[in-house]
């Protein structure tokens, strides 16, 4: 019969166990981290273009959440806007559920100077709108990086794992 001597399985254990807690930290870190470099920076470059005063890309953040416990990193904006300029509105409404709009088309009341100036009337008076088309911002940000996320969360926990070992 033979015998075996293993030495350092305590340390082993010890650095497992550790790996084991911090794991789901280091995935959560390394996911945002990945996000915010690739697909927060595409979606406000994205919305550049089609935003007239900057609050729909300043408002483009990414956050980490639990979900049916599971983490979840996600990418948006919490301004109202962004989903109309993502889908399109009234006749032109690409996305979940088509348009809302109750009926198209329908009086605008433009507020804004700029949108005046566009349609050549006085700021408070209306205009009749169909919808407007969309630009999408979001998903192409998602659909142009989310192989380099990968990639980056892979890199990530691949130099963490040998941190531990």
């Amino acid at each position: 019969m033979s015998t075996y001597s293993f030495t350092g399985l305590d340390e082993l254990r010890s650095k497992l166990a550790t790996l084991t807690t911090e794991a789901p930290e280091l995935l959560k870190q390394a996911g945002l981290k990945s996000m915010q470099l690739n697909v927060e920076a595409a979606a406000k470059e994205n919305t550049r273009e089609h935003n007239d005063n900057g609050i729909l890309t300043a408002s483009i953040n990414t956050q980490a959440s639990i979900e049916s416990g599971q983490q979840v990193i996600k990418t948006g904006s919490s301004e109202i806007h962004g989903i109309y300029l993502e889908y399109g509105t009234g006749l032109y409404a690409t996305g979940p559920g088509g348009s809302q709009a109750k009926q198209i088309p329908w009086l605008w009341k433009v507020e804004s100077r700029k949108w005046a100036a566009i349609f050549g009337i006085e700021r408070g008076e209306s205009v009749v709108w169909y919808g407007s088309k969309p630009h999408p911002w979001l998903r192409p940000a998602w659909d142009e990086n989310k192989d380099q996320v990968v990639e980056d969360v892979k890199r990530e926990l691949q130099d963490a794992f040998r941190r531990f070992a």
